[in-house]
């Protein structure tokens, strides 16, 4: 994994050598591209007051824009995305730009979904701004931002540093006659020069930037050694804190052994205090002889450049959104507080919280909403503990508390019903009133465990008892938990030998045509006949599959029996009678699938257009580029494609448009309530319209009542599933129902 401390540093010396100004735009670009994964990004710099103009770019050549972005011209005053970046001198960060209001369209930017500009800034002076972009939408986080930022103060005074060199070329050529090159570049470079024409560096002449620099006058002596050469009164050279002797400074260095010294950090320090970071070369002057005869020193003020790898670094232990001490950190604390309880017989509680239904907020209202409930969620933890404890996100939407000197057990679990009270309150974002619970599990030092890990792994194991029993609510530790947590592994050992014991059936689920009430085809679902547990829905084992990879063993078995089954009650009388199978998102970005699906098809007789494979749209979209080449490979098999629980998830027309689907299914939760409810009668008519213009088949899941199907009906709903029309039934059962000609 790339280190942005070590990015940055590579950037700013890479940046400091580098003159030419078209050269340091695309090299701030190539910088950029370590940092943040872009698909294309560009440098605007200002012309004018008026006018910005893109002086490089990268990544349009994929789209064939390169030129006409590159010769692009916008507005500076009165452009409603580009003027607050420059004027406010902040980033911008636009998750959906087809959504944006202020997001203006463009011929041949048809691919930009995410954007960011980021102002580029050196002292008091705007230069211009980074432009980036990608074409997913919501593809950039705050860590995106703050890595893009940190590089953009390096940015900003390399392209002053190019400008003032472009400049004193200029200023070179029209006097050359009366002022020397070299001369000219020591007066206005802004970086320190020295020159020492004795080997003993007695005087140096030194640039303004360098006596500015030792807080002396240009022409003073500014020398390292000693008399008559000696530092200003007040001023020494530190490195790691610990002066440098007159001998070992750069310039004298290389002016005894005749050798470079590079990149060499040091601490300038006037009147006992730091006033700058610097970084140093030193090369040695030779005569005839190839003797060294002086020494010519360059120095760089790196101080901006270190805060910044501070900044960053900052980032290995803090949560980038909201602040708080990321695992990381909280662990250290953890481990230091629990051997000072150790220490001082004091008590340690954990408190491990992860908010209820925090998916659907994320997923229906936007990750911008998503985060930003999260940074109030941390504001409200913060204000329930005491001075001394520790709150931190460990990610997603999970949080640690860590409370010191507890008492006894009760004490802990007041502050987690504290906790439990601050969230009931609504949180009213963006337009939004949100209701928002949590589910909190405790862990006691030194009952429930002795070790920092084995705390927070304790109340983890709380919390998910606590999500089992309704949720909104805590739960300390208990032995038992952990029983449970067994068993889980119990699960997984069975899972893994279940497909060579045959333990696995299919049933089969009716898809009916509305309109005829006639049978379309069947759902494959997966059951488990467990030897101890009996028959087991999906929901129980599937997810343990997917987190284990199981699923990758246990999805080709499925595949291929349902295409036999079906291929033989197709032969048997039923020869149009279709299947659908579902797959999920890591099925579907394993490299063999189109030769599997290719095979099963080939070895069962199915046709590949009475085959309709499903994948949810939450896994769709959120692996949309990866999965495009894959479903357009079986399509071009004649596979069909459909998006199963559709309205769930956070799909665009952009990518329905671009992936070959032919069907989408409404998921149950809108159909259950579609008779009653005005915003599910709504919805359900929306995506109905919306698949009758994208010409897609549509499937509602769920229908369970006569007035639900009565409902679909009337709206053009072609097909449909659920229990009113059929519950998924076991092979015999299946054929019993075909041969009397109903399901």
């Amino acid at each position: 994994m790339t280190d942005p401390a070590e990015v940055l540093r590579a950037a700013a010396l890479d940046l400091a050598r580098t003159l030419d100004l078209e050269r340091v735009l695309e090299r701030l670009l190539d910088h950029l591209g370590v940092l943040v994964a872009y698909d294309t990004a560009n440098v605007m710099l200002l012309a004018d007051v008026t006018r910005l103009e893109v002086r490089a770019v990268r990544g349009y050549e994929r789209w064939g824009t390169a030129e006409t972005v590159r010769q692009g011209v916008f507005e500076a005053r009165n452009h409603p995305v580009l003027t607050p970046i420059l004027d406010r001198r902040a980033s911008i960060l636009i998750a959906d730009t087809q959504t944006d209001p202020h997001w203006q369209r463009h011929d041949g930017a048809d691919h930009v979904r995410s954007w960011m500009g980021v102002p580029l800034v050196a002292g008091d002076e705007v230069f211009g701004l980074f432009s980036i972009d990608r074409s997913l939408p919501g593809a950039f986080g705050p860590r995106d931002v703050a890595s893009t930022e940190a590089l953009a103060p390096f940015a900003a005074m390399a392209i002053r540093n190019a400008r003032l060199f472009e400049r004193l070329r200029a200023e070179e050529q029209r006097h050359r006659a009366q002022v020397g090159e070299f001369q000219k570049l020591l007066e206005v470079i802004p970086i320190g020069i020295g020159i020492a024409r004795d080997p003993s560096c007695t005087v140096i002449e030194s640039n303004p930037y360098l006596a500015r620099l030792f807080g002396t006058r240009s022409g003073d002596n500014v020398s390292f050694s000693g008399p008559p050469g000696t530092l200003p009164t007040g001023v020494g050279l530190h490195h790691h804190g610990v002066p440098i002797p007159s001998a070992d400074l750069p310039m004298q260095r290389a002016a005894r052994t005749g050798e470079e010294v590079v990149d060499m950090e040091m601490d300038l320090v006037r009147d006992g205090a730091q006033v700058a970071t610097i970084l140093g070369y030193a090369g040695p002057l030779l005569d005839d002889e190839g003797k060294p005869r002086g020494a010519i020193g360059v120095c760089l003020d790196i101080t901006e450049r270190k805060r910044v790898e501070e900044q960053v670094r900052s980032l290995a232990y803090r949560d980038s959104l909201t602040g708080l001490p990321n695992r990381l950190l909280f662990h250290d604390r953890l481990s230091v507080a629990v051997a000072s309880a150790h220490r001082h017989r004091r008590g340690v509680a954990v408190l491990f919280l992860d908010l209820d239904r925090f998916k659907v907020i994320n997923d229906s209202l936007g990750h911008s909403v998503g985060d930003r409930l999260l940074q109030e969620v941390s504001e409200r933890l913060r204000a329930c503990v005491r001075e001394g404890d520790s709150v931190a996100r460990l990610g997603g939407d999970e949080f640690t508390v860590l409370l010191q000197d507890v008492g006894a057990p009760a004490d802990a679990a007041r502050i987690a019903e504290k906790v439990l009270d601050a969230l009931r309150a609504p949180f009213r974002l963006e337009g939004h009133e949100l209701f928002v619970t949590g589910s909190v599990g405790v862990s006691l030092f030194p009952e429930d465990g002795q070790s920092a890990e084995t705390l927070i792994k304790h109340a983890d194991t709380a919390m998910y008892r606590a999500k089992e029993q309704g949720r909104d609510g805590l739960q300390l530790y208990t032995p038992v938990m952990s029983v449970a947590a067994l068993e889980r592994l119990a699960l997984e050992s069975g899972l893994r030998r279940a497909l060579a014991r045959s333990e696995f059936v299919l049933h089969y689920q009716p898809i009916l045509d509305i309109a005829g009430r006639r049978l379309h085809g069947v759902e494959a679902l997966l059951r488990w006949r467990h030897p101890e547990l009996g028959l087991l829905g999906p929901d129980r084992f599937l997810p343990l599959a997917e987190a284990t990879g199981l699923v990758l063993r246990i999805g080709p078995w499925v595949l291929g029996e349902a295409c036999r089954q079906v291929r033989a009650w197709q032969q048997r009388g039923h020869p149009e009678l279709s299947l659908a199978v579902n797959m999920s998102a890591r099925q579907f970005l394993q490299p063999g699938l189109l030769g599997t699906v290719a095979a099963v098809l080939d070895e069962t007789g199915l046709a590949p257009a009475h085959l309709e494979i499903e994948i949810t749209e939450t896994d769709a979209m959120q692996n949309a580029d990866l999965m495009g080449e894959t479903l357009r490979g079986l399509v071009s098999l004649g596979v069909r494609l459909s998006i199963d629980d559709f309205g769930t998830g956070y799909s665009s027309l952009g990518y329905l448009k671009r992936f070959p689907i032919q069907t989408l299914k409404i998921d149950r939760s809108f159909v259950g309530d579609v008779v009653s409810d005005q915003d599910d009668a709504a919805i359900v008519s929306a995506i109905l319209a919306m698949a009758r213009t994208l010409k897609l088949h549509v499937v509602a899941e769920g229908v369970e009542t006569a007035e639900q199907l009565e409902f679909l009906s009337a709206r053009g709903c072609e097909r449909a599933q659920g229990f009113y029309l059929g519950r998924p039934l076991p092979q015999e059962e299946v054929e019993r129902a075909l041969g009397i000609g109903a399901l």
